[in-house]
């Protein structure tokens, strides 16, 4: 399961950011909240995210999973996703296996 500690979300200049605080990992707990909250979201019409990574201290394959499969339902539902505040560690992380053209920003 993905842990994720919470989940705040709020609309700033016409964009839905999703912030993030804990780990997101395979052994963890929430994978269903921000699931569902993702699909909450673009139910509601929601279509600028923005995943604020910057409270998440690591990730693993089942994290970065999770971020892509969001980015992918909300580039399904036509929307537009970016991710921001990923730490040093994790931009690494994602670099390593070639999502950073991926998961840019608007």
């Amino acid at each position: 399961m993905l842990k994720v500690n919470r989940i705040r979300t709020y609309e700033t200049e016409g964009v839905t950011v999703v912030e993030l605080h804990g780990r997101l990992n395979l052994d963890s707990r929430g994978l269903d909240e921000f699931r569902g909250e993702i699909r909450r979201l673009l139910r509601s019409g929601v279509r600028r995210f923005v995943l604020d990574l910057k409270h998440v201290k690591s990730i693993d394959s089942t994290g970065i999973g999770e971020i892509v499969a969001a980015r992918n339902s909300i580039t399904e539902w036509g929307g537009e996703f970016s991710l921001v505040n990923a730490s040093s560690r994790i931009q690494g992380v994602l670099s390593i296996i070639e999502l950073t053209n991926v998961l840019d920003g608007f």
